[in-house]
């Protein structure tokens, strides 16, 4: 399993960022993430566990509208 540092724009609805980490940089996900939240209040920032970016892509799609074609199938 991976874990996936997702960055949204809740006010203009658009992805903003995704960053891919390996299961042992859970603490390095958690300070860029706490980064990320304090950067601007319409962000919003998730961490979230999949086997791939295409599983993600699938469970969370409203996250990815707009990256389609930056996540293909791994």
């Amino acid at each position: 399993m991976k874990l996936f540092l997702l960055t949204y724009d809740r006010s203009r609805k658009t992805p903003l960022r995704i960053q891919e980490f390996d299961p042992g940089q859970y603490a390095e996900a958690n300070r860029v993430m706490l980064a990320e939240e304090q950067a601007h209040p319409d962000f919003e920032v998730v961490l979230l566990e999949a086997p791939s970016r295409a599983h993600l892509q699938r469970t969370h799609s409203r996250y990815f509208e707009d990256l389609t074609g930056f996540l293909q199938p791994a």
